[in-house]
């Protein structure tokens, strides 16, 4: 059964893959039309560029990024509703203004409540909270302000998402929240469970200009406070995406207001009905990231860690720097591709697999490693640690390469930038800076890429596997603690040191946890294999 928005808080029937704009129905065509009367300050508003970007010729190239995160969806199938109202009910009553969020996409597993932000992110803190409730009021007075608040909370509350359990507790622990978070995460979860899904999903569609610096910088600082806001409230047992847009002619769009008006007489507005035979703005498809903002960060990890969130049903990803080679040339471009491990690094390649074997007791690993020779022999090192110890015989392995874990890591940008940065003498604190402000030279935005690698740690345990031990480089390793905000900053002591390692831990309820693992010398020679004993 599919159905359409009658009005706030009902559906009736209507059919599958349709368009829809508040309570009216119908195609994409239709829900343009009823946009018409939507006020438009400016063509770079999100409203414009989220009705733009959902056109129906659009879903198949959606779908490729939206379909990792989000497995069954069938956007072509699914009802998706432009403006769609949803009203706080306390009691049973009605006690406030509906939030209108963007678009709400529904089909018979998923709920989605989009909001889209272009130059809004920019424009300076949302209201939180807090402010919200102790404005002069404009219409409401301020008790009728925290039954508002209360009956959002109950909204999110009965989805099971939070673990804010009273108004007093959400005002003492979540007065800092965007308020607009607050009633857009209860439109994601309302009446979830009744409509059969599993996990409500909210997801915020950043769009940018692409290679905007300033803009993309503003983006990420807007994304520290989504997640700062979803672990305040506590928010679980749900989906929260930040999706990134590059725009590529959004200063092109800008550069045509005075066309624009002149073809609209002055009514912004109308610029919805001619996005159902043409579009205005271009989309950069292949560079939509998503980021799951239900993180949190654990600090330093031991493999009982690991042992103890494989039993709990959780998946693990170990992002490891292979093990000692031989010092670098200079001079040698290829950043040693085809060093080999010295005498000492494979000696403890083979003990880290051992390790795995003893202390972690994983039923299958999936080792990954990088095209140069280093990380190949420390990923079979391992392996060949963990065929020998006296647990083998029930742990299941397989060894494969990836590029992004090597050259084609999506930290790294032009290899003739990275090698002035090498010849420069490109230390710590050059490193530093690029994780602090999140752009240099001869790397590619930090966060975006971040985002991009565990994309593609997600993707290596296709067949299911509980544990991936990736193996890479320093800098992989550095940059993505960095951008999980698990280490700031780095020193020549704490830069990662050989084995040392990211850790990636994803619960069942959705929350990732990121750490780090060090590897210890003193523990070399701990765990013996048999030819040592």
């Amino acid at each position: 059964m599919w159905w359409c928005m009658d009005n706030a808080n009902e559906r009736r029937n209507g059919r599958a893959g349709s368009y829809s704009c508040g309570h009216k129905t119908d195609g994409y065509r239709e829900a343009m039309s009823a946009l018409v009367e939507t006020q438009v300050n400016t063509y770079r508003t999100s409203s414009i560029l989220m009705a733009d970007f959902w056109r129906p010729e659009n879903l198949a190239e959606i779908g490729k990024a939206v379909g990792r995160r989000l497995p069954g969806l069938d956007l072509a199938d699914a009802e998706k509703v432009f403006e769609c109202p949803t009203e706080p009910v306390l009691d049973g009553e009605v006690v406030g203004g509906a939030s209108m969020t963007d678009l709400m996409i529904r089909d018979a597993r998923h709920q989605i409540a989009i909001e889209g932000k272009y130059t809004e992110y920019a424009w300076g803190p949302s209201e939180t909270l807090n402010e919200w409730l102790s404005k002069k009021p404009t219409g409401s007075d301020i008790a009728k302000r925290r039954h508002i608040a209360k009956a959002w909370l109950d909204m999110i509350g009965r989805a099971g998402c939070t673990g804010i359990c009273s108004l007093g507790e959400l005002i003492s622990e979540c007065g800092e929240i965007g308020y607009q978070f607050l009633h857009r995460t209860a439109s994601a979860c309302h009446n979830a469970t009744a409509h059969g899904v599993r996990k409500p999903t909210l997801v915020y569609q950043l769009f940018f200009d692409k290679d905007d610096a300033e803009q993309i910088a503003a983006r990420d600082a807007f994304k520290a406070s989504l997640r700062r806001w979803a672990t305040l409230l506590k928010l679980k047992n749900m989906c929260f995406f930040v999706m990134e847009v590059p725009v590529t002619n959004g200063k092109r769009v800008e550069g045509r207001t005075a066309e624009l008006d002149g073809r609209f007489r002055g009514c912004r507005g109308s610029v919805f009905t001619t996005l159902a035979d043409e579009s205005l703005y271009d989309f950069d498809f292949d560079g939509i990231v998503f980021a799951d903002m239900l993180s949190r960060v654990c600090g330093t990890m031991e493999l009982s860690d690991v042992r103890d969130a494989i039993k709990a049903g959780c998946e693990v990803t170990i992002l490891i720097r292979h093990a000692e080679r031989p010092p670098l040339d200079p001079a040698d471009r290829t950043f040693g591709a085809s060093f080999p491990l010295t005498e000492r690094g494979w000696c403890t390649a083979r003990q880290f697999g051992g390790m795995l074997a003893y202390a972690v007791h994983p039923t299958s690993v999936a080792f990954y490693a990088s095209n140069t020779f280093r990380t190949v022999q420390t990923a079979c090192g391992m392996a060949i640690g963990l065929d020998e110890s006296e647990k083998s015989a029930a742990i299941e392995r397989k060894i494969r390469l990836s590029e992004s874990l090597g050259s084609e890591s999506p930290f790294f940008g032009p290899s003739d930038e990275r090698w002035a940065l090498v010849a420069e003498g490109c230390g710590h604190d050059r490193m530093n800076d690029y994780f602090r402000s999140g752009l240099m030279r001869g790397y590619r935005p930090l966060y975006q890429a971040a985002d991009e690698i565990e994309l593609a740690l997600n993707d290596m345990r296709a067949d299911g596997d509980r544990l991936v031990v990736a193996v890479t480089h320093d800098i992989n390793v550095a940059a993505f603690l960095a951008a999980r905000s698990v280490i700031a900053s780095f020193t020549e002591e704490t830069w990662p040191g050989y084995l040392d390692a990211a850790v990636v831990v994803r619960h069942p309820d959705g929350c990732t946890e990121y750490g780090v693992l060090r590897w210890h010398k003193e523990l070399e020679g701990l765990y013996l294999l048999p030819w040592e004993v």
